[in-house]
């Protein structure tokens, strides 16, 4: 099992969020690990096996961190959230898609004489 802060370095935060979105979080890196992991059989297939593992190892943490509340804001942790999150934007058009609800709501406001938003 992957320590909560296996450096003793940094200090751990509180992971306060939703149910909701706490098992959505689960849901998606435990998806990344799987795929890493996968990935990781072949490792000559991949550019860049050491990433990977660190990849796998911060996708551990974020898991172990998700289940018990707090988390260690290590680089490779952040970063690996930063890139899902990157990801998850851009394979959803999540740029799209706010822009689409803001002008739809914005018109049907301005239809309703409410406010726009």
């Amino acid at each position: 099992m992957v320590s909560q802060n296996p450096k003793g370095d940094r200090p751990s935060v509180a992971v306060n969020l939703p149910d909701p979105q706490l098992v959505r979080l689960r849901e998606i890196f435990s998806f990344c690990l799987g795929g890493v992991q996968e990935d990781l059989k072949a490792p000559g297939r991949l550019s860049g096996p050491e990433k990977a593992r660190r990849d796998a190892d911060a996708y551990q943490h974020l898991l172990v961190a998700l289940d018990g509340g707090r988390l260690v804001p290590e680089p490779d942790i952040a970063r690996a959230v930063r890139e899902v999150a990157a990801s998850v934007d851009l394979n959803n058009e999540y740029e799209r898609v706010v822009t689409e609800h803001e002008a739809l709501h914005g018109l049907l406001a301005q239809m309703e004489g409410g406010p726009r938003g």
